[in-house]
């Protein structure tokens, strides 16, 4: 699988996030910019780099939100896990948080030049 061309669409999609500047909400928001998407982006295509190398099968694909804070949410929501990971550029770090039906559940962050993606759940159909 050729990992920019299957998350070519959750990228694209994105791209509103770019859109939303500060006070976007009339509430104050914090706006986005190119540097934090892409911090995002970049997390993403190396994560699945690493999953391909990892795994075979396919991937459940997120969709990919504006966070909190300026941050960037990845989403998974599918009927055996959900999996939010959340990218702050402004402090180099990711949070994850992960659980199932049967409420399992685990959580985590990480600093974004520093990624063990062994310890991050999969997405693996």
């Amino acid at each position: 699988m050729k990992t920019l061309e299957y998350l070519k669409p959750v990228l694209e999609k994105a791209k509103y996030i770019l859109e939303l500047s500060d006070n976007w909400d009339d509430e104050g928001a914090q706006g986005y910019t190119k540097q934090s998407l892409d911090a995002a982006s970049d997390f993403l295509l190396n994560y699945y780099n690493w999953l391909n190398s990892k795994h075979t099968g396919e991937f459940y694909l997120p969709n990919m939100f504006h966070g909190p804070n300026g941050t960037i949410d990845l989403d998974w929501r599918e009927d055996e896990i959900r999996l939010l990971i959340n990218i702050d550029l402004n402090k180099n770090t990711g949070s994850f948080y992960a659980d199932t039906p049967n409420n399992q559940s685990t959580e985590g962050t990480f600093k974004l030049n520093n990624i063990n993606f062994n310890l991050i759940p999969t997405p693996v159909k």
